[in-house]
């Protein structure tokens, strides 16, 4: 099982920017400044991807979404220092998309 370890500082970075690109993934802002980070599994196995992302406001909640029809759906919260921590395993030939939905500081 292929497997990608992937650190990176949010905080930098304009709304609309792509924070972090590579082969696989892309790590951006959207136009409201909100995270969004989408990985790729084309191959026949399973991927496994661990993802750090700090400089978050403390508590934003992140959708998680597996599978091109989105097999399952789940919610993840950055901890009280910004600091969001995950590991996934994406299923053969399938999508993960980790999107900021809530930013406690923005939005009450």
């Amino acid at each position: 099982m292929k497997e990608q370890t992937i650190v990176l500082n949010v905080m930098e970075g304009m709304p609309g920017e792509v924070l972090e690109r590579a082969r696989d993934y892309t790590i951006r802002k959207d136009d409201r400044g909100m995270v969004r980070a989408t990985f790729q599994n084309p191959s026949m196995e399973e991927a496994a991807v661990k993802m750090t992302l700090t400089g978050l406001n403390p508590g934003a909640v992140f959708e998680i979404s597996i599978g091109r029809q989105v097999q399952s759906l789940q919610f993840k919260k950055a901890n009280s220092a910004g600091i969001l921590e995950t590991k996934w395993i994406i299923p053969e030939n399938s999508v993960l998309q980790v999107c900021e939905v809530k930013s406690r500081k923005t939005d009450r």
